[in-house]
């Protein structure tokens, strides 16, 4: 499968995807989170230390982590560029995307400066991944895709 590859990123199995309906109930979920001084990890706690913001940055400002991308699904993409362009990203506190990877490169195709809105979360973004691979409402797509898969199994093989 043609790819784009992103220096020092990270493997898209190991990223989670939070589907557009859970992405109100992410933010509620993060605003729990209670940081320790190190900022390093966190604890679900009931008051919040952790800001959310919403904004519109150009694309050319937000920063990949996703190690590849699929250049067909991208291409996709840039053919839907008016059905994504007001698409929500999810960022970390210097604009790492979380989630989304494959809309953003096809707006930067498209438009580089083209605002983008996206919720900022004022965590690290290796704390952020982390808290969404711990929120309920998440999956990651090789797993999301291996259950549909054992779903269409005959009754007694899965």
């Amino acid at each position: 499968m043609p790819s784009v590859e992103i220096s020092n990123g990270v493997a898209r199995h190991k990223l989670p995807q939070i589907p557009k309906e859970e992405i109100p109930e992410f933010i509620r979920y993060v605003q729990t989170l209670s940081l320790p001084d190190g900022r390093n990890d966190y604890n679900v706690g009931m008051t919040s230390d952790v800001a959310v913001t919403a904004a519109k940055l150009p694309a050319k400002a937000l920063k990949p982590i996703q190690k590849a991308v699929d250049k067909e699904k991208v291409r996709g993409m840039v053919q839907k560029f008016d059905q994504i362009k007001n698409d929500v990203l999810i960022v970390s506190q210097d604009n790492q995307i979380l989630d989304g990877h494959h809309r953003w490169l096809a707006i930067m195709e498209k438009d580089p400066k083209h605002l983008m809105r996206v919720i900022r979360v004022q965590l690290p973004i290796k704390v952020l991944v982390q808290a969404a691979h711990d929120f309920e409402g998440s999956h990651i797509r090789k797993l999301g895709e291996m259950i549909k898969l054992v779903k269409l199994l005959p009754q007694g093989l899965q």
